[in-house]
């Protein structure tokens, strides 16, 4: 038996309204999303399971948006909620560190950036939220900069910790 899940999503940003006038053109069910509404400046879908965040975020991305998504399983009396803060504005130095992360290439380049990230936070100029939202773009950048281990890498990582034998 599938459960559904109940979406509600709020976006922020510039783009709010073209990302809104995006899901009124998609078709009512367009898989994940099922059941499309979009009503008083919020997007309303059900999903089969699990929230589609990964999809959500790929979306939002493109039209440069934050978005708060609120869902519960039908039937279920406990709510979750995520919050996407990808594009809120930061202080200077947070910007600077924002934008390297973003320019980077290489995973050495990224470590760097990300001890340069702790430093800021350490030395006060970043506040524990901003922190955070930084780390999470550094985790993104180094999910693109190192995509997931290929079968092969994966059994050597296993082999060399002395299992899978």
């Amino acid at each position: 038996m599938n459960t559904y899940v109940y979406n509600v999503v709020v976006f922020k940003g510039e783009n709010s309204e073209n990302i809104l006038s995006h899901f009124k053109q998609m078709p009512i069910d367009s898989p994940p999303f099922e059941a499309i509404l979009v009503s008083d400046n919020k997007l309303y879908f059900d999903s089969k399971q699990f929230p589609p965040i990964r999809d959500l975020s790929e979306i939002a991305e493109k039209f440069d948006v934050n978005y708060t998504l609120k869902c519960s399983a039908w039937g279920n009396k406990s709510d979750y909620t995520y919050v996407c803060h990808q594009k809120q504005e930061l202080p200077q130095i947070g910007e600077e560190i924002r934008q390297s992360i973003n320019n980077s290439t290489s995973l050495n380049e990224l470590r760097k950036i990300d001890q340069s990230l702790q430093e800021a936070a350490y030395m006060g100029k970043l506040d524990n939220h901003q922190f955070f939202i930084l780390k999470q773009i550094v985790g993104k950048k180094h999910q693109e900069l190192n995509p997931e281990p290929t079968r092969e890498q994966d059994e050597r990582v296993t082999r060399s910790r002395g299992r899978g034998r």
